[in-house]
Parts: C-alpha cells; structure tokens; sequence
C-alpha cells in the first residue's frame, strides 16, 4: 500500500496560505491543478510499497522512539542545484510560465509559526479523491515532543 507520513500545519496557517494562493490560483486557470486545502501537508516520508501488515508495528516503533522535529526556512534553490552541477537543462514544460508565478508567489510568502504536535501516518488512494486526485485514510499518529 502507498503510505507516507506527514505533518498537517495548523488551520490557521491553512486558511492562511488558501488565501495568500488566491491571487495565483486565479490567475493559473485550468493550467495548473491544486490540491483540496484539506490534504495539504508536509511530506516527511513516503513508503510506496509498504505491506499492509506492517502498519501497526510501524507505528509502535514510532511511538517508542519520540523524536522533535524543527524545520526552518528552506531554500527554493536546493532542489535545482543537483542538477546544475551536472549540467542539465530544464526540461521544456508549456505551464512553465504559470507555474513560475506559483513558485515566485511561494518564495516571498511568510505565514504564521505553528508547532506540529504530531506525525499523521496516512495511506494514498490514487485517483480516488475530488475530481481525480488522491484520497488520504488516516492510519494513525505518533506524538512530537521531548
């Protein structure tokens, strides 16, 4: 089963950014297709193949190893430098325009702090959510914290 393990921001800080996204999403159009606001997260792990038996141990293994996790700005270069390094170009792509307004709007927003209180373990229904996109079945959770 496809399953991954994320971190849900508050819904004061989702609120905030739907907002902060109108603009970008009105002016993308149909080129460019969002996610229900209600599934955004923060991927910290994806497990493709993951046997379905082998949720419940994975979570206790979790839940015995508390772990507090602190993320900070990130840089929207990072991802791009790999592949500069090895001298390739971008690939050709028609919603590049687009989807750089999306990516400069990101880049200069700032939301609101929020303190992630736990670790959402969730399974991937590909093409079973709103209008063809995935939908997330909650699997279980795992504490943050000291």
């Amino acid at each position: 089963m496809r399953v991954f393990a994320a971190i849900r921001p508050s819904p004061q800080a989702l609120e905030h950014l739907d907002s902060a996204l109108q603009e970008v999403r009105d002016g993308a159009g149909l080129t460019l297709r969002w996610g229900d606001p209600e599934q955004w997260h923060l991927t910290l792990a994806f497990h493709p193949d993951l046997p379905e038996g082998a949720v419940p141990a994975t979570l206790e293994d979790r839940r015995r190893r508390r772990a507090h996790l602190t993320v900070g700005r990130l840089s929207a270069r990072a991802p791009r430098a790999p592949r500069r390094r090895r001298g390739e170009a971008r690939p050709p792509d028609p919603s590049q325009l687009v989807l750089s307004r999306a990516v400069h709007a990101l880049s200069v927003y700032r939301g609101p702090a929020w303190d992630a209180e736990e670790v959402e373990l969730l399974s991937s229904h590909l093409g079973q959510g709103r209008s063809g996109g995935p939908r997330h079945e909650l699997l279980g959770t795992v504490p943050l914290g000291g």
